[in-house]
């Protein structure tokens, strides 16, 4: 609770969604890997950062460990991104989800839930038709509402069961 480290924190995360106020559009999606990701947290644990109170972050997480909606995320994911598209809003997804394992400060345990593991996450992802990526491993790219991206969610945004949350 030291002043000192609870700015080192904030300024950490903060300067992960730094480049996507100069490119993202308040309307645009923003997808983290998992629930836990520090930044989910952002605005509730600083909420006067000058990022919080302007507003303009839309964050959805890809998947809820530990929930039903696990065995589902693939379907989520591609309902929410052709929504978001049929809206005029872009998607952005974590750089986290193309990295072939993760870090041990990302908030994930592997094996803590059975119906999901990282591997899948960049086989998943590595097969979209990407846009212009902001940053380095903390930072965002931009997933393209190709053609070849909505014919490749369409199998999962058709199975989707659930109920879409913007």
């Amino acid at each position: 609770l030291a002043v000192w480290e609870v700015s080192e924190q904030q300024n950490k995360i903060a300067s992960r969604v730094a480049p996507l106020e100069t490119k993202a559009q308040p309307q645009d999606r923003i997808f983290v890997v998992n629930w836990t990701d520090d930044l989910i947290n952002f605005n509730r644990s600083f909420p006067f950062n000058p990022i919080n109170l302007r507003g303009n972050l839309r964050l959805n997480s890809v998947v809820t460990t530990g929930s039903s909606q696990t065995t589902q995320w693939r379907e989520e994911f591609a309902a929410r991104s052709f929504r978001a598209w049929e809206n005029g809003e872009n998607v952005w997804l974590s750089n986290r989800a193309f990295s072939p394992q993760p870090k041990a400060d990302w908030n994930w345990a592997e094996g803590d839930d059975k119906n999901v593991g990282w591997r899948e996450f960049p086989e998943f992802f590595g097969k979209l038709e990407l846009g212009e990526r902001l940053g380095d491993e903390n930072g965002f790219t931009l997933i393209l509402p190709s053609a070849a991206n909505k014919t490749r969610l369409l199998e999962y945004k058709n199975k989707f069961a659930g109920e879409i949350k913007l």
